[in-house]
């Protein structure tokens, strides 16, 4: 099967978002596309098979930019119609009405360490950090996961940096 994807943007298309070029650009940038994947998904549902949301890195001339995409099997009615439906129905905006969508628990436990190391990078609220972190804890070098680091304890942790 041919494998294609759509841009959708690095954040809501009415929003301001992390430029390319500015201070913590790197981390900023991760974690609006963490936030505005988990948007996405609140507001369209979760992908279905032979589609899948995810950060994708882009060379520029002031340096690698990142933006949200939707991967999809061009096979695949459901999963090519969920990619343009991200494309056109993602939400413009942050917030509606002045709230944001109500947030899902996170799928899996994040532990404490992992946590804060999102907290650190300025993600507030824990059920986005956990999201963050399960999305982008490989990419964020420093910080150490208490299911690594103190494995005797019996402590499970869903964060990307276990894929390091």
């Amino acid at each position: 099967m041919a494998r294609d994807y759509i841009d959708i943007g690095s954040s809501p298309a009415e929003e301001d978002c992390a430029q390319v070029g500015s201070p913590d650009y790197y981390t900023r940038a991760k974690t609006e596309c963490a936030r505005f994947i988990a948007l996405i998904r609140r507001t369209l549902g979760e992908e279905p098979e032979g589609a899948h949301l995810a950060v994708k890195s882009n060379p520029h001339d002031f340096g690698t930019f990142y933006e949200v995409v939707c991967y999809f099997e061009e096979d695949d009615e459901e999963a090519r119609k969920y990619a343009f439906r991200c494309e056109s129905e993602a939400p413009a905006r942050w917030d509606t009405n002045g709230t944001e969508p109500a947030k899902q628990a996170p799928r899996a436990r994040v532990c404490d360490s992992c946590l804060t190391t999102a907290y650190d990078n300025g993600i507030r609220g824990q059920a986005e950090q956990a999201e963050a972190m399960m999305l982008l804890g490989a990419d964020i070098e420093d910080h150490n996961c208490d299911q690594v680091e103190a494995r005797d304890l019996g402590i499970k942790c869903s964060c990307a940096c276990r894929r390091r």
